[in-house]
């Protein structure tokens, strides 16, 4: 007869649960750091995306403005040919392109051709030898194409084996239209790739630019045999990718081949003229800090299998540090937001009809109102700015008719009275200026509204006092220095040698007036005189 399994322990069921809580606990646990560390991750790589994403941007801004710059010499060169109807080859012109050429110093190049592409006057004296250019594609496409515009070159060779240039070149013309030949200015590629260094990416960090047909323009920094590669237009994998999806902003995250380096690239499209930048961060160098979280994170865990009690006390100490750090960046973002959003002065824009778009908060401290109830009306609304309406009407008018560019705060400004929501008025002091986009179109108006009530105050009871003061020291006339006057009659003598009595001389040097009487003293000496004289006639006189 076989025998019944033993009894289980009653105390095996609570243990059962407490492993199980503890195995349950460690994967909770395992699982919270590695979504820590995914969410971190990807918040690195986000970060990287956006600081590549603006470095793109300050790339563009600059390698855009230099474009302009050039292409605004060449149209000065082309304007001035056409308006003095003069070939390329005439030295009248020679001393227009050697002063343009001195403006931008990133040109190698500046000169002209003539119709049949033999090189005429050049900006620099160093220009090299004279090359025919019949073939060169820029002329031919400028010769071709008379409404062609800013024509840019694939990169070249300045020369035999000379240094890689790339050159933008214009159409000279007459006012028929006739062609009179080109003018055209190279910068080397070499100093075009000195202009992407000036941007930070970290040590590992890469920058290439590309021209409008894929042509490697510049590599920073230079690897070795970049000349040898220099108008290769052949591109694969991630950079293919994004390139088809003709997004103006692709992000991606690849294996580079030339050095091995693991990047977060944006590539971004410049539309006009047509370029591709692309900005790449070192995951090697961004990831450092992640790198440290995922070796501490890796260390808790591992620690957790070997002690479940003390891997909780290192998540705890993690959590809170975490917690603390998070803490501390949302005391930083409070303190600048409340810096930005409780200024004194009233931010604000308009735009080109006066409606207003933005209004910091700052106008609920200053007049009453929330930013909401003014948003969408013109800046000079009787209703809203009471009798300040037209005077701010006119401060935008002559804002808008100013020429084209940007106006100074203290140039276009004025001091008015506007109602508070409660009925009060204050003194304001409000200063506008013109908002233009690059092509010289008008946008809007940036303007700052500021309290003055105070300082108007004080400076009317200033006034006040001013004028008090002036009206006190036009009433005093004063008299100075040493006064000669008779010891005997009191006479006082003038500057001229006059005697004359104290009463006349006052008179003409103070503002004083006098008037007559007699003291009681003196009235009794008199009368005490009367008697005696009366009491010396003969009784006959007497009476």
């Amino acid at each position: 007869m076989p025998y019944p399994p033993p009894a289980t322990p009653a105390s095996s069921s609570p243990l059962r649960a407490l492993v199980g809580g503890l195995v349950l606990f460690n994967l909770l646990v395992a699982g919270l750091a590695g979504w820590t560390l995914a969410r971190s991750h990807r918040q690195h790589v986000e970060r990287a995306e956006v600081t590549t994403q603006n470095l793109a941007q300050v790339l563009e801004g600059s390698l855009v403005s230099t474009i302009h710059q050039v292409d605004l010499v060449l149209q000065t060169i082309a304007d001035e040919a056409k308006r003095q109807d003069i070939r390329p080859d005439q030295r009248d012109l020679l001393s227009h392109i050697q002063s343009n050429f001195k403006r931008i110093s990133l040109l190698d190049t500046l000169r002209t051709t003539d119709a049949e592409g033999w090189p005429g006057q050049a900006g620099n004296p160093k220009a090299g030898p004279d090359i025919h250019l019949v073939d060169h594609p820029f002329f031919r496409h400028l010769k071709g194409h008379p409404q062609a515009g800013l024509f840019i070159s694939r990169p070249s060779r300045d020369g035999q084996n000379g240094a890689w240039v790339l050159t933008l070149a214009r159409r000279l013309e007459k006012d028929n239209g006739d062609f009179l030949g080109t003018v055209f200015a190279t910068i080397t590629l070499e100093r075009l790739t000195q202009e992407l260094a000036q941007v930070d990416i970290g040590t590992h960090g890469s920058i290439s630019l590309r021209g409008a047909d894929l042509e490697l323009l510049g590599r920073y920094p230079s690897p070795e045999g970049q000349a040898l590669a220099i108008g290769d237009d052949r591109i694969t994998g991630d950079y293919l990718a994004a390139v088809r999806t003709h997004r103006t902003v692709s992000h991606f995250t690849t294996h580079s081949v030339l050095d091995g380096e693991t990047r977060t690239y944006t590539f971004h499209r410049v539309a006009d003229p047509r370029f591709y930048i692309l900005v790449g961060l070192a995951q090697s160098e961004y990831l450092q800090g992640w790198y440290q979280e995922a070796v501490l994170s890796g260390a808790a865990v591992l620690a957790l299998l070997a002690l479940s009690s003390g891997s909780a006390g290192l998540a705890m100490v993690a959590w809170r540090r975490q917690q603390i750090a998070r803490g501390l960046l949302e005391q930083q973002e409070a303190k600048f937001r409340l810096i930005t959003e409780n200024a004194l002065d009233v931010i604000w824009t308009a735009d080109a009809a006066g409606r207003l778009t933005y209004i910091s908060p700052s106008i609920h401290s200053q007049r009453g109102f929330k930013p909401e109830e003014l948003l969408g009306s013109t800046f000079y609304d009787p209703d809203r700015q009471g009798q300040g309406a037209q005077p701010l009407r006119a401060l935008l008018e002559r804002v808008q008719a100013a020429s084209t560019g940007i106006q100074r705060f203290e140039s276009e400004q004025c001091e008015l009275d506007l109602p508070r929501k409660d009925g009060q008025l204050i003194r304001a002091e409000v200063r506008v200026r013109a908002l233009w986009d690059d092509h010289g179109h008008f946008l809007g108006f940036h303007g700052v509204t500021r309290d003055i009530t105070e300082r108007a105050r004080l400076a009317a009871e200033r006034d006040h006092l001013i004028t008090q003061l002036t009206q006190a020291l036009s009433e005093i006339k004063s008299l100075s220095g040493l006064l000669p006057i008779c010891a005997n009659c009191k006479k006082v003598r003038d500057d001229r040698g006059y005697w004359n009595s104290i009463e006349s001389y006052l008179s003409d040097h103070t503002e004083a007036t006098f008037t007559h009487g007699v003291c009681p003293d003196c009235a009794q000496e008199l009368r005490s005189e009367m008697l005696e004289r009366r009491a010396r006639k003969p009784p006959s006189e007497a009476s």
